[in-house]
């Protein structure tokens, strides 16, 4: 999902990267799947893309036990 916003975005993977506030490399892992994602760079995420890339979208597959409340 977060693949597919920088791609439509416009903007290079560096650029978001450093809007988010972590490396290229770190974000790239991000979207390959080999690092996971804490909870609070999901919220993060999901408020500089205007929830197009939902907190949930990183935890679909894990149980309702973390929420953008326990992230803040």
């Amino acid at each position: 999902m977060l693949r597919e916003f920088i791609s439509q975005s416009g903007e290079s993977q560096r650029t978001w990267a450093s809007r988010f506030g972590i490396t290229e490399g770190h974000l790239s892992s991000l979207m390959s799947g080999r690092k996971g994602i804490s909870g609070q760079l999901a919220l993060r995420i999901d408020r500089m893309t205007e929830g197009a890339v939902p907190f949930s979208s990183w935890f679909e597959d894990q149980t309702d036990e973390q929420t953008p409340s326990d992230a803040a």
